[in-house]
Protein backbone atom coordinates (compact mmCIF):
# COMPACT_ATOMS: atom_id res chain seq x y z
CA UNK A 1 0.00 0.00 0.00
CA UNK A 2 1.24 3.58 -0.57
CA UNK A 3 0.99 5.89 2.01
CA UNK A 4 -0.32 9.56 1.03
CA UNK A 5 1.94 11.92 2.18
CA UNK A 6 1.72 15.27 0.37
CA UNK A 7 -1.04 17.02 -0.98
CA UNK A 8 0.45 16.25 -4.04
CA UNK A 9 -0.21 12.63 -3.85
CA UNK A 10 -3.47 13.72 -2.25
CA UNK A 11 -4.75 15.43 -5.17
CA UNK A 12 -3.24 12.91 -7.26
CA UNK A 13 -5.03 10.03 -5.68
CA UNK A 14 -8.04 10.98 -6.98
CA UNK A 15 -7.40 11.84 -10.04
CA UNK A 16 -6.26 8.03 -10.89
CA UNK A 17 -8.95 6.61 -8.92
CA UNK A 18 -11.47 4.38 -10.44
CA UNK A 19 -14.57 6.09 -9.78
CA UNK A 20 -17.58 3.37 -7.92
CA UNK A 21 -19.87 2.37 -10.73
CA UNK A 22 -22.92 0.08 -10.43
CA UNK A 23 -22.66 -1.12 -13.95
CA UNK A 24 -19.68 -3.36 -13.32
CA UNK A 25 -19.99 -7.17 -13.42
CA UNK A 26 -17.87 -10.51 -13.36
CA UNK A 27 -17.93 -13.10 -15.73
CA UNK A 28 -17.65 -15.97 -13.14
CA UNK A 29 -20.17 -14.39 -10.80
CA UNK A 30 -20.09 -18.07 -8.47
CA UNK A 31 -16.31 -17.09 -8.01
CA UNK A 32 -17.81 -13.64 -7.06
CA UNK A 33 -20.52 -14.59 -4.71
CA UNK A 34 -18.19 -16.76 -2.90
CA UNK A 35 -16.02 -13.61 -2.18
CA UNK A 36 -18.57 -11.65 -0.77
CA UNK A 37 -20.68 -14.24 1.42
CA UNK A 38 -17.01 -14.35 3.36
CA UNK A 39 -16.67 -10.81 3.57
CA UNK A 40 -20.30 -9.84 4.09
CA UNK A 41 -20.06 -11.91 7.29
CA UNK A 42 -17.23 -10.06 8.58
CA UNK A 43 -18.92 -6.86 7.99
CA UNK A 44 -22.54 -8.18 9.95
CA UNK A 45 -20.05 -8.88 12.93
CA UNK A 46 -18.38 -5.66 12.45
CA UNK A 47 -21.53 -3.53 12.12
CA UNK A 48 -23.62 -5.87 14.46
CA UNK A 49 -26.28 -5.85 11.99
CA UNK A 50 -29.02 -7.67 13.14
CA UNK A 51 -31.63 -7.77 9.92
CA UNK A 52 -29.20 -9.84 8.10
CA UNK A 53 -31.01 -9.48 4.85
CA UNK A 54 -28.44 -11.51 2.00
CA UNK A 55 -30.64 -11.26 -0.65
CA UNK A 56 -30.22 -7.33 -0.72
CA UNK A 57 -26.83 -6.64 0.77
CA UNK A 58 -25.00 -9.70 -1.33
CA UNK A 59 -25.24 -7.83 -5.07
CA UNK A 60 -24.18 -4.19 -3.71
CA UNK A 61 -21.22 -5.99 -2.19
CA UNK A 62 -20.28 -7.22 -5.22
CA UNK A 63 -20.42 -4.50 -7.02
CA UNK A 64 -18.54 -2.99 -4.69
CA UNK A 65 -15.98 -5.86 -4.22
CA UNK A 66 -15.72 -5.06 -7.84
CA UNK A 67 -15.05 -1.73 -7.55
CA UNK A 68 -11.99 -2.22 -5.33
CA UNK A 69 -10.80 -4.94 -7.59
CA UNK A 70 -10.62 -2.16 -10.41
CA UNK A 71 -8.59 0.31 -7.98
CA UNK A 72 -5.87 -2.54 -6.89
CA UNK A 73 -5.07 -1.75 -10.61
CA UNK A 74 -4.60 2.35 -10.62
CA UNK A 75 -1.21 3.72 -9.23
CA UNK A 76 -2.58 4.41 -5.32
CA UNK A 77 -4.75 1.83 -5.09
CA UNK A 78 -8.03 4.14 -4.47
CA UNK A 79 -11.47 4.22 -5.05
CA UNK A 80 -13.27 7.57 -5.71
CA UNK A 81 -16.92 7.71 -4.04
CA UNK A 82 -19.11 10.86 -3.75
CA UNK A 83 -20.64 9.86 -0.06
CA UNK A 84 -23.33 12.38 -0.40
CA UNK A 85 -26.71 10.80 0.06
CA UNK A 86 -28.19 12.56 -2.76
CA UNK A 87 -25.56 11.27 -5.18
CA UNK A 88 -27.31 8.06 -4.73
CA UNK A 89 -30.85 8.63 -5.16
CA UNK A 90 -30.52 8.57 -9.31
CA UNK A 91 -29.00 5.26 -8.57
CA UNK A 92 -30.10 2.09 -9.46
CA UNK A 93 -28.20 -0.93 -7.63
CA UNK A 94 -26.86 0.70 -4.93
CA UNK A 95 -28.55 2.29 -1.86
CA UNK A 96 -26.89 5.20 0.43
CA UNK A 97 -27.49 2.68 3.68
CA UNK A 98 -26.28 -0.41 2.52
CA UNK A 99 -23.31 0.97 0.63
CA UNK A 100 -21.98 3.85 2.79
CA UNK A 101 -23.17 2.47 6.31
CA UNK A 102 -23.13 -0.86 6.15
CA UNK A 103 -20.30 -1.78 3.16
CA UNK A 104 -17.73 1.11 2.91
CA UNK A 105 -17.83 2.76 6.77
CA UNK A 106 -16.99 -0.94 8.13
CA UNK A 107 -14.67 -1.72 5.72
CA UNK A 108 -12.60 1.21 7.19
CA UNK A 109 -13.19 0.25 10.37
CA UNK A 110 -11.82 -3.40 10.33
CA UNK A 111 -8.45 -1.77 8.74
CA UNK A 112 -9.63 -3.12 4.95
CA UNK A 113 -9.83 0.37 3.78
CA UNK A 114 -8.70 4.11 4.83
CA UNK A 115 -10.65 7.09 4.37
CA UNK A 116 -9.21 9.65 3.05
CA UNK A 117 -12.15 13.11 2.76
CA UNK A 118 -13.25 14.68 -0.01
CA UNK A 119 -11.53 16.58 -2.51
CA UNK A 120 -12.77 19.57 -4.61
CA UNK A 121 -9.99 20.39 -6.55
CA UNK A 122 -10.67 20.24 -9.99
CA UNK A 123 -13.64 17.32 -9.78
CA UNK A 124 -17.30 17.95 -9.45
CA UNK A 125 -18.73 18.05 -5.96
CA UNK A 126 -16.81 16.33 -3.14
CA UNK A 127 -14.83 13.01 -3.58
CA UNK A 128 -13.72 10.41 -1.21
CA UNK A 129 -11.17 7.98 -1.81
CA UNK A 130 -10.86 4.50 -0.45
CA UNK A 131 -7.60 3.41 -0.34
CA UNK A 132 -6.94 -0.35 -0.24
CA UNK A 133 -4.96 -1.49 2.27
CA UNK A 134 -2.31 -4.33 2.47
CA UNK A 135 -4.79 -6.39 3.92
CA UNK A 136 -8.09 -5.52 1.78
CA UNK A 137 -5.03 -6.41 -0.83
CA UNK A 138 -4.21 -10.07 0.09
CA UNK A 139 -8.00 -10.49 0.33
CA UNK A 140 -8.52 -9.73 -2.97
CA UNK A 141 -5.65 -11.69 -3.93
CA UNK A 142 -6.82 -14.83 -1.77
CA UNK A 143 -9.99 -14.48 -3.31
CA UNK A 144 -8.71 -15.13 -7.14
CA UNK A 145 -10.72 -12.70 -8.90
CA UNK A 146 -9.48 -11.64 -11.68
CA UNK A 147 -9.45 -7.71 -12.72
CA UNK A 148 -9.52 -8.72 -16.51
CA UNK A 149 -12.69 -10.78 -16.07
CA UNK A 150 -14.82 -7.41 -15.02
CA UNK A 151 -17.12 -5.97 -17.58
CA UNK A 152 -19.67 -3.27 -17.58
CA UNK A 153 -23.74 -3.86 -18.16
CA UNK A 154 -25.20 -1.63 -20.79
CA UNK A 155 -26.67 1.88 -19.20
CA UNK A 156 -29.97 2.65 -17.93
CA UNK A 157 -29.47 6.09 -19.36
CA UNK A 158 -28.49 6.29 -23.20
CA UNK A 159 -29.66 10.24 -23.34
CA UNK A 160 -28.14 12.14 -20.78
CA UNK A 161 -29.26 15.85 -20.38
CA UNK A 162 -27.00 17.85 -18.51
CA UNK A 163 -27.91 21.30 -17.29
CA UNK A 164 -25.92 24.38 -17.50
CA UNK A 165 -22.97 24.75 -14.88
CA UNK A 166 -23.79 27.93 -13.51
CA UNK A 167 -26.93 26.82 -12.82
CA UNK A 168 -27.07 23.03 -11.83
CA UNK A 169 -30.25 22.82 -10.20
CA UNK A 170 -31.87 24.73 -13.29
CA UNK A 171 -34.92 22.60 -13.90
CA UNK A 172 -35.26 20.55 -17.35
CA UNK A 173 -38.01 21.36 -19.86
CA UNK A 174 -38.49 19.39 -23.01
CA UNK A 175 -41.36 20.28 -25.82
CA UNK A 176 -43.33 16.91 -27.22
CA UNK A 177 -41.26 17.21 -30.15
CA UNK A 178 -38.02 17.14 -28.17
CA UNK A 179 -39.14 14.22 -26.05
CA UNK A 180 -40.02 12.03 -29.34
CA UNK A 181 -36.31 12.88 -30.49
CA UNK A 182 -35.01 11.25 -27.05
CA UNK A 183 -37.31 8.25 -27.38
CA UNK A 184 -35.63 8.20 -31.23
CA UNK A 185 -32.42 8.37 -29.91
CA UNK A 186 -32.34 5.88 -27.14
CA UNK A 187 -34.37 3.67 -29.35
CA UNK A 188 -31.02 4.09 -31.95
CA UNK A 189 -28.58 3.59 -29.01
CA UNK A 190 -30.07 0.33 -27.50
CA UNK A 191 -30.06 -1.14 -30.90
CA UNK A 192 -26.31 -0.07 -31.46
CA UNK A 193 -25.56 -1.38 -27.90
CA UNK A 194 -27.58 -4.76 -28.37
CA UNK A 195 -25.01 -4.87 -31.49
CA UNK A 196 -21.87 -4.11 -29.53
CA UNK A 197 -22.91 -6.84 -26.93
CA UNK A 198 -22.13 -9.35 -29.80
CA UNK A 199 -18.90 -8.31 -31.06
CA UNK A 200 -15.49 -8.29 -29.28
CA UNK A 201 -13.18 -5.50 -29.31
CA UNK A 202 -9.86 -5.15 -27.68
CA UNK A 203 -6.44 -3.57 -28.40
CA UNK A 204 -3.17 -5.87 -30.27
CA UNK A 205 -0.72 -4.96 -28.14
CA UNK A 206 2.18 -6.77 -25.66
CA UNK A 207 1.69 -6.65 -21.99
CA UNK A 208 4.26 -4.17 -21.49
CA UNK A 209 2.87 -1.94 -24.07
CA UNK A 210 -0.41 -1.78 -22.16
CA UNK A 211 1.31 -1.27 -19.22
CA UNK A 212 3.09 1.76 -21.36
CA UNK A 213 -0.05 2.94 -22.24
CA UNK A 214 -1.18 3.06 -18.78
CA UNK A 215 1.60 4.65 -17.43
CA UNK A 216 1.34 7.46 -20.33
CA UNK A 217 -3.04 7.85 -19.69
CA UNK A 218 -2.16 8.39 -15.56
CA UNK A 219 0.44 10.92 -16.24
CA UNK A 220 -2.05 12.49 -18.54
CA UNK A 221 -5.06 12.57 -16.10
CA UNK A 222 -2.82 14.05 -13.72
CA UNK A 223 -1.39 17.02 -15.50
CA UNK A 224 -5.16 18.35 -16.13
CA UNK A 225 -8.19 18.96 -13.92
CA UNK A 226 -10.06 17.25 -16.94
CA UNK A 227 -12.14 13.89 -15.67
CA UNK A 228 -10.93 11.34 -17.39
CA UNK A 229 -9.74 7.42 -17.38
CA UNK A 230 -6.48 6.84 -15.89
CA UNK A 231 -5.78 3.50 -17.08
CA UNK A 232 -6.92 1.54 -19.86
CA UNK A 233 -10.32 0.79 -18.85
CA UNK A 234 -11.39 -2.33 -21.51
CA UNK A 235 -14.62 -3.39 -19.55
CA UNK A 236 -15.84 0.28 -20.95
CA UNK A 237 -17.74 -1.13 -24.10
CA UNK A 238 -20.98 0.72 -24.62
CA UNK A 239 -22.09 4.12 -25.55
CA UNK A 240 -24.25 6.73 -24.96
CA UNK A 241 -24.96 10.99 -25.37
CA UNK A 242 -24.57 13.86 -23.76
CA UNK A 243 -26.23 17.04 -24.67
CA UNK A 244 -25.30 19.65 -22.26
CA UNK A 245 -27.44 22.87 -21.00
CA UNK A 246 -30.46 21.60 -20.93
CA UNK A 247 -30.51 21.63 -24.79
CA UNK A 248 -30.90 19.04 -27.58
CA UNK A 249 -28.96 21.84 -29.47
CA UNK A 250 -25.70 22.03 -27.37
CA UNK A 251 -23.29 18.87 -26.93
CA UNK A 252 -24.79 15.32 -28.06
CA UNK A 253 -21.70 13.74 -28.71
CA UNK A 254 -21.03 10.04 -27.62
CA UNK A 255 -19.34 8.77 -24.84
CA UNK A 256 -18.20 5.55 -22.84
CA UNK A 257 -16.21 3.15 -24.77
CA UNK A 258 -12.97 2.34 -23.87
CA UNK A 259 -11.63 3.34 -27.57
CA UNK A 260 -12.46 6.73 -27.43
CA UNK A 261 -9.86 7.30 -24.21
CA UNK A 262 -6.64 4.95 -25.90
CA UNK A 263 -3.52 7.96 -26.77
CA UNK A 264 -3.89 8.43 -30.65
CA UNK A 265 -1.04 6.36 -31.42
CA UNK A 266 -2.47 3.31 -29.97
CA UNK A 267 -5.77 3.25 -31.78
CA UNK A 268 -4.44 1.61 -34.98
CA UNK A 269 -4.02 -1.17 -32.53
CA UNK A 270 -7.86 -1.68 -31.61
CA UNK A 271 -9.37 -4.89 -33.03
CA UNK A 272 -12.93 -5.90 -33.81
CA UNK A 273 -13.49 -9.26 -33.73
CA UNK A 274 -9.79 -9.68 -33.96
CA UNK A 275 -9.60 -8.28 -36.94
CA UNK A 276 -7.12 -4.96 -37.64
CA UNK A 277 -9.41 -1.42 -38.21
CA UNK A 278 -9.10 1.54 -39.98
CA UNK A 279 -9.65 5.07 -38.81
CA UNK A 280 -11.43 7.50 -40.59
CA UNK A 281 -11.77 11.23 -39.42
CA UNK A 282 -13.68 14.25 -40.91
CA UNK A 283 -10.12 17.20 -41.33
CA UNK A 284 -10.60 19.70 -39.05
CA UNK A 285 -14.28 19.57 -38.48
CA UNK A 286 -15.22 22.92 -36.51
CA UNK A 287 -13.02 25.13 -38.11
CA UNK A 288 -14.71 23.69 -41.80
CA UNK A 289 -18.34 24.06 -40.64
CA UNK A 290 -17.21 27.85 -39.75
CA UNK A 291 -15.91 28.46 -43.18
CA UNK A 292 -18.98 26.83 -44.84
CA UNK A 293 -21.23 28.75 -42.75
CA UNK A 294 -19.42 31.95 -44.61
CA UNK A 295 -19.61 30.23 -47.72
CA UNK A 296 -15.72 30.15 -48.27
CA UNK A 297 -13.85 27.93 -50.34
CA UNK A 298 -11.90 26.99 -47.58
CA UNK A 299 -14.36 24.51 -46.12
CA UNK A 300 -13.56 22.24 -48.71
CA UNK A 301 -10.18 23.39 -48.69
CA UNK A 302 -7.06 20.09 -49.44
CA UNK A 303 -5.04 22.52 -47.03
CA UNK A 304 -4.04 21.48 -43.18
CA UNK A 305 -6.02 24.37 -41.55
CA UNK A 306 -3.96 24.00 -37.89
CA UNK A 307 -0.70 24.28 -39.28
CA UNK A 308 0.02 28.23 -39.14
CA UNK A 309 2.31 29.52 -41.60
CA UNK A 310 5.80 30.28 -39.97
CA UNK A 311 5.19 28.05 -37.12
CA UNK A 312 7.28 24.79 -37.34
CA UNK A 313 5.10 22.08 -38.08
CA UNK A 314 5.65 20.47 -34.71
CA UNK A 315 3.41 22.82 -33.16
CA UNK A 316 0.66 21.61 -35.07
CA UNK A 317 -1.46 19.61 -32.25
CA UNK A 318 -1.17 22.09 -29.59
CA UNK A 319 -2.25 24.72 -31.93
CA UNK A 320 -5.27 22.38 -32.93
CA UNK A 321 -6.09 22.16 -28.94
CA UNK A 322 -5.57 26.12 -28.97
CA UNK A 323 -8.07 26.57 -31.83
CA UNK A 324 -10.53 24.05 -30.42
CA UNK A 325 -10.65 26.12 -27.18
CA UNK A 326 -11.05 28.98 -28.36
CA UNK A 327 -14.43 28.31 -29.64
CA UNK A 328 -15.48 27.49 -26.53
CA UNK A 329 -14.06 29.99 -24.19
CA UNK A 330 -15.88 33.64 -23.85
CA UNK A 331 -13.57 35.91 -23.70
CA UNK A 332 -9.81 36.50 -24.95
CA UNK A 333 -8.57 37.24 -21.63
CA UNK A 334 -9.68 33.60 -20.32
CA UNK A 335 -8.16 32.28 -23.21
CA UNK A 336 -4.53 33.86 -22.42
CA UNK A 337 -4.84 32.68 -18.83
CA UNK A 338 -5.60 29.35 -19.63
CA UNK A 339 -2.28 29.01 -22.48
CA UNK A 340 -0.73 30.41 -19.74
CA UNK A 341 -1.70 27.46 -17.11
CA UNK A 342 -1.44 24.95 -19.82
CA UNK A 343 2.14 25.74 -20.40
CA UNK A 344 2.99 25.65 -17.08
CA UNK A 345 1.04 22.51 -16.84
CA UNK A 346 3.12 20.68 -19.30
CA UNK A 347 0.30 20.35 -21.31
CA UNK A 348 0.32 22.78 -24.28
CA UNK A 349 3.97 23.73 -25.83
CA UNK A 350 5.82 21.57 -23.78
CA UNK A 351 8.94 22.96 -25.42
CA UNK A 352 8.42 26.40 -24.98
CA UNK A 353 6.01 28.68 -27.82
CA UNK A 354 7.24 28.37 -31.28
CA UNK A 355 10.09 30.85 -32.54
CA UNK A 356 9.51 34.51 -32.49
CA UNK A 357 6.80 34.27 -29.73
CA UNK A 358 6.96 35.12 -26.57
CA UNK A 359 3.60 35.39 -24.75
CA UNK A 360 -0.24 33.84 -24.81
CA UNK A 361 -0.96 37.21 -26.45
CA UNK A 362 1.36 36.90 -29.13
CA UNK A 363 0.24 33.39 -29.83
CA UNK A 364 -3.59 33.99 -29.97
CA UNK A 365 -2.70 37.30 -32.52
CA UNK A 366 -0.65 34.88 -34.97
CA UNK A 367 -3.76 32.40 -34.41
CA UNK A 368 -6.12 34.59 -35.49
CA UNK A 369 -4.27 36.35 -38.28
CA UNK A 370 -4.37 32.95 -39.93
CA UNK A 371 -8.12 32.75 -40.01
CA UNK A 372 -9.71 36.16 -40.49
CA UNK A 373 -12.82 35.00 -41.74
CA UNK A 374 -14.18 33.15 -39.08
CA UNK A 375 -12.16 34.79 -36.32
CA UNK A 376 -15.37 36.77 -35.14
CA UNK A 377 -16.56 33.01 -33.54
CA UNK A 378 -13.58 33.04 -31.55
CA UNK A 379 -14.22 33.42 -27.88
CA UNK A 380 -18.17 33.52 -28.73
CA UNK A 381 -18.55 29.34 -26.59
CA UNK A 382 -20.03 28.43 -30.19
CA UNK A 383 -18.03 25.11 -29.10
CA UNK A 384 -20.74 23.53 -28.15
CA UNK A 385 -23.28 24.15 -30.62
CA UNK A 386 -20.54 22.29 -33.39
CA UNK A 387 -20.66 19.48 -31.26
CA UNK A 388 -24.19 19.06 -31.59
CA UNK A 389 -23.75 19.72 -35.65
CA UNK A 390 -20.82 16.80 -35.45
CA UNK A 391 -22.93 14.10 -32.82
CA UNK A 392 -25.13 14.17 -35.77
CA UNK A 393 -23.44 13.58 -38.16
CA UNK A 394 -21.66 10.56 -36.43
CA UNK A 395 -24.60 9.53 -35.05
CA UNK A 396 -26.11 9.10 -38.75
CA UNK A 397 -22.94 7.43 -39.65
CA UNK A 398 -23.12 5.13 -37.31
CA UNK A 399 -26.13 4.06 -37.62
CA UNK A 400 -26.17 3.97 -41.20
CA UNK A 401 -23.60 1.42 -41.21
CA UNK A 402 -25.63 -0.62 -38.71
CA UNK A 403 -28.71 -0.41 -39.96
CA UNK A 404 -28.42 -0.90 -43.89
CA UNK A 405 -24.92 -3.18 -43.30
CA UNK A 406 -24.66 -4.69 -39.86
CA UNK A 407 -21.35 -2.86 -39.62
CA UNK A 408 -19.97 -1.87 -36.35
CA UNK A 409 -18.79 1.47 -36.22
CA UNK A 410 -16.72 3.00 -33.11
CA UNK A 411 -17.36 6.99 -32.66
CA UNK A 412 -14.58 8.80 -31.57
CA UNK A 413 -16.00 12.62 -31.63
CA UNK A 414 -15.07 13.49 -35.21
CA UNK A 415 -13.47 9.76 -36.21
CA UNK A 416 -14.99 6.32 -36.86
CA UNK A 417 -13.22 3.22 -36.32
CA UNK A 418 -14.12 -0.26 -38.41
CA UNK A 419 -12.95 -3.27 -39.14
CA UNK A 420 -10.29 -2.56 -42.38
CA UNK A 421 -11.99 -4.68 -45.15
CA UNK A 422 -15.15 -2.05 -44.88
CA UNK A 423 -12.61 0.91 -45.20
CA UNK A 424 -14.30 2.53 -48.39
CA UNK A 425 -17.66 2.13 -47.29
CA UNK A 426 -16.82 3.82 -44.31
CA UNK A 427 -15.28 6.67 -46.90
CA UNK A 428 -18.37 6.43 -49.06
CA UNK A 429 -21.41 6.70 -45.92
CA UNK A 430 -19.04 9.71 -44.08
CA UNK A 431 -19.14 11.84 -47.69
CA UNK A 432 -22.93 11.23 -47.72
CA UNK A 433 -23.32 11.89 -44.66
CA UNK A 434 -21.85 15.26 -44.69
CA UNK A 435 -22.89 16.16 -47.93
CA UNK A 436 -26.58 15.53 -46.14
CA UNK A 437 -26.18 17.56 -43.28
CA UNK A 438 -23.35 20.61 -44.53
CA UNK A 439 -24.14 20.56 -48.39
CA UNK A 440 -20.73 20.28 -49.41
CA UNK A 441 -17.60 17.40 -49.56
CA UNK A 442 -15.62 16.77 -46.42
CA UNK A 443 -12.01 16.61 -46.35
CA UNK A 444 -11.81 12.94 -44.75
CA UNK A 445 -8.31 11.61 -43.68
CA UNK A 446 -7.16 7.57 -42.95
CA UNK A 447 -4.87 6.87 -40.23
CA UNK A 448 -2.18 4.64 -40.19
CA UNK A 449 -3.08 1.07 -39.68
CA UNK A 450 -1.57 -1.69 -37.87
CA UNK A 451 1.26 -3.32 -39.12
CA UNK A 452 0.87 -7.51 -39.83
CA UNK A 453 3.91 -7.84 -37.44
CA UNK A 454 1.80 -6.64 -34.35
CA UNK A 455 -1.42 -8.95 -34.99
CA UNK A 456 0.66 -11.90 -33.37
CA UNK A 457 0.66 -10.24 -30.24
CA UNK A 458 -3.30 -11.24 -29.73
CA UNK A 459 -1.70 -14.45 -28.84
CA UNK A 460 0.66 -14.35 -25.88
CA UNK A 461 -0.86 -11.37 -23.73
CA UNK A 462 -2.40 -13.16 -21.34
CA UNK A 463 -5.37 -10.50 -20.63
CA UNK A 464 -6.18 -10.49 -24.04
CA UNK A 465 -6.66 -14.14 -23.97
CA UNK A 466 -8.70 -14.02 -20.87
CA UNK A 467 -11.10 -11.27 -22.79
CA UNK A 468 -11.46 -13.26 -25.60
CA UNK A 469 -12.21 -16.74 -23.87
CA UNK A 470 -14.66 -15.31 -21.71
CA UNK A 471 -16.21 -13.60 -25.07
CA UNK A 472 -16.83 -16.74 -26.60
CA UNK A 473 -17.91 -18.43 -23.37
CA UNK A 474 -20.91 -16.19 -23.69
CA UNK A 475 -19.65 -13.20 -21.23
CA UNK A 476 -21.46 -10.05 -22.46
CA UNK A 477 -18.08 -7.84 -21.97
CA UNK A 478 -15.62 -7.00 -24.07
Amino acid sequence: MIKLKTKTEKKEAVKTASWLDEDLKYHDPATLRASAETLLEALYEASGVKRKARDKHLPQLEIVLLGLLKASQTEYQCMAVQLAAGCFSDLNHLSYRVTVKLILNPLTDLGLLIKHNGYFGGVTGSVSRFQLTDSMLKFLEDSTLNPKLIYSSRPKTLVKIKPPKTEPHEELFLTTEEEAEVLRLEDDLAAYNARLKDTFLDLCVSEEEEAQINRRMARKVKSTNEYRPSRLWLDKKYIYRVFNNNSLEQGGRHYGGWWQTVPSEWRPRIVIDEEPTVEIDYGQLHFRMLYRFEGSVRATTTSDLYQIDGIDPKHRDDNKSVYAAVLNTQSRNKMERLIVKNKRDGIWYTDGFPAGIHSATDLLKILEAQHPQIEKYFYSGIGLSLQNTDSKIMHKVIMKLLIEHDVVALPIHDSVIVQGKYKNLLKDIMEEVYVEVMGVKPTLKESNSMEDKHLSLMDFNEGFQARSKAFKGGSTGY
